[in-house]
């Protein structure tokens, strides 16, 4: 899945599958949201891949930033410090919506 969100596909060249295939990820990180809470999962890789998509993939950023909204909710309560400053740090990025979504997860 990492693959998928951070070069954009695989074995495909057309836009819009690739788009499909990075769509269906983020559809399986949320519907597992709830995975998240524990700390065994690798989330902080996760909300990296799903700050990469909002970054790169502008027509999927509105979707990208729920899941990550959602991951924020998930970790709430047990989240570390690595995962918390990958949140901060990512406020400081210049797109607006990338430093909204990670303000909204914190």
């Amino acid at each position: 899945m990492s693959c998928v969100l951070r070069k954009g596909g695989i074995g495909v060249s057309d836009d819009e599958e690739v788009l499909e295939q990075i769509a269906l990820v983020l559809d399986v990180i949320k519907f597992h949201e709830s995975e998240f809470s524990d700390v065994k999962v690798p989330r902080k890789a996760a909300m990296g891949h799903v700050l990469h998509v909002i970054r790169q993939q502008l027509r999927l950023s509105k979707e990208a930033s729920f899941v990550l909204i959602d991951l924020g909710e998930a970790i709430r309560n047990s989240a570390t410090r690595d995962e918390v400053e990958m949140l901060i740090n990512g406020t400081l990025f210049q797109e607006t919506h990338v430093w909204n979504s990670c303000l909204q997860a914190l």
